[in-house]
């Protein structure tokens, strides 16, 4: 169903930083938000084909549910997407696969030695003969490991903050105003798998740490509900373990755990008490599509990887889901983005263990927007305001534990 667990080391820390993607010198596409949304009209979220797309374009016209700046999304117009074949998959784990798997039970293994060096890695390239996800086996959160996980989150939102950041009065509303305010520095540049791989880190480790959550962490794998989101599981009413639906008739979400819940960092670039809001989307959530997916694990090189993610199955999840998540600068203050950014992860380690001696540490592409600064280096800092500490770029590239940071895995 919706919920997807992550497999975890018993240091129970997971999510690493997000890098950037537009090659130095690129030629630049523009594609306008208003409020943190498309602006308007027919526009094909990249790469779209009579195949691929829906049977019209899709017509943008929720902005009336959001408030606040947004971005504005840029493109490298030298990125090409080619066209796959459908193939059968053969799934190679960075692991040994466990004998057996519960469906229910906690999936950990054993922190496995660190690395002697980056060139170990050359040790365990894997051979992935196809980029479909869709043969890994999938678990599905029981009602109760919802409700403790939607439980964590609903502490995070009690816990005093740290940060100090405009607007901030608990722990959440931490986490949502570190995205807000370096909104421009971890969006069409080289930062954005690192950061938003550590920011999922720092989420889990307020769980686990202020929250006392135990349980797995889950991810929305969105390819089972492109083009359909008004019907996926996802968006559950139930008050103890639903994550809540579209915005009611008062414009806010009104059902699930989260419904009436107050947002303090936002919407957008601004600072203030407001409700959260969806506007779902079938036409523009069909950019999750399995398809849009498996095109950027056929990329050859991070700067072309990162563009397709980050325009195509990323944008698929934040403005198929609308409201607040369609707001680029805001959407941590929507409890699905973590499901959604841990799904955008998992593709990103998927592209990842296709050729780890060459991609384990590839991170490549400009620091700031429209590809004209510096790249980036493997010894840049990642902030995260106090949360956690602030990580370099080299700490966050390997999720399975060298350098002893992160240590888990996808089911």
């Amino acid at each position: 169903m919706a919920f997807r667990k992550v497999v975890l080391s018993a240091a129970f820390f997971i999510l690493t930083t997000p890098l950037v993607y537009a090659d130095p010198g690129a030629s630049i596409l523009s594609l306008p938000y208003i409020n943190g949304q498309p602006n308007g009209g027919s526009q094909c979220l990249m790469g779209c084909n009579s195949a691929t797309s829906p049977a019209s374009s899709p017509s943008i016209n929720n902005n009336r549910d959001l408030d606040g700046p947004g971005l504005t999304i840029e493109l490298p117009t030298d990125v090409h997407f080619p066209r796959l074949t459908k193939r059968e998959a053969q799934v190679h784990t960075h692991h040994p696969a466990p004998q057996h798997h519960a469906p229910t039970g906690h999936q950990h293994h054993e922190q496995r030695p660190q690395a002697e060096a980056p060139a170990a890695a050359k040790q365990r390239t894997l051979p992935l003969h196809l980029h479909l996800i869709t043969n890994i086996p999938r678990y599905t959160f029981t009602n109760e490991e919802k409700k403790a996980y939607i439980n964590g989150e609903l502490c995070l939102m009690r816990v005093p903050g740290v940060t100090g950041l405009p607007g901030t009065k608990s722990r959440w509303d931490d986490l949502t105003a570190i995205h807000q305010t370096q909104t421009d520095h971890i969006h069409l540049t080289a930062f954005f798998l690192p950061f938003h791989r550590l920011m999922l880190h720092a989420h889990e480790t307020a769980l686990r740490k202020d929250c006392d959550y135990k349980g797995d962490i889950p991810y929305w794998d969105e390819t089972v509900d492109a083009g359909r989101f008004t019907t996926a599981s996802i968006f559950d009413s139930n008050p103890t373990y639903g994550m809540g639906g579209n915005s009611g008739k008062s414009g806010c979400v009104e059902d699930g755990a989260f419904g009436h819940m107050t947002l303090h960092v936002g919407p957008g670039r601004a600072v203030t008490n407001h409700c959260l809001k969806r506007s779902i989307n079938n036409e523009l959530s069909w950019a999750a599509n399995q398809h849009e997916v498996d095109v950027c694990l056929t990329m050859p090189r991070f700067t072309s990887f990162w563009a397709c993610v980050e325009h195509r199955p990323h944008t698929g999840g934040h403005f198929g889901t609308g409201g607040e998540m369609a707001n680029a600068v805001s959407s941590p203050g929507d409890p699905l983005f973590y499901l959604h950014h841990a799904y955008i992860d998992r593709i990103w380690w998927l592209w990842q263990k296709q050729n780890l001696g060459t991609r384990l540490h590839e991170v490549a592409g400009s620091t700031v927007q429209k590809g004209n600064g510096r790249p980036i280096r493997l010894e840049d800092r990642l902030l995260m305001r106090g949360i956690i500490k602030d990580r370099k770029v080299s700490e966050i590239l390997d999720i399975q534990g060298e350098g002893g940071l992160l240590c888990y895995d996808y089911v």
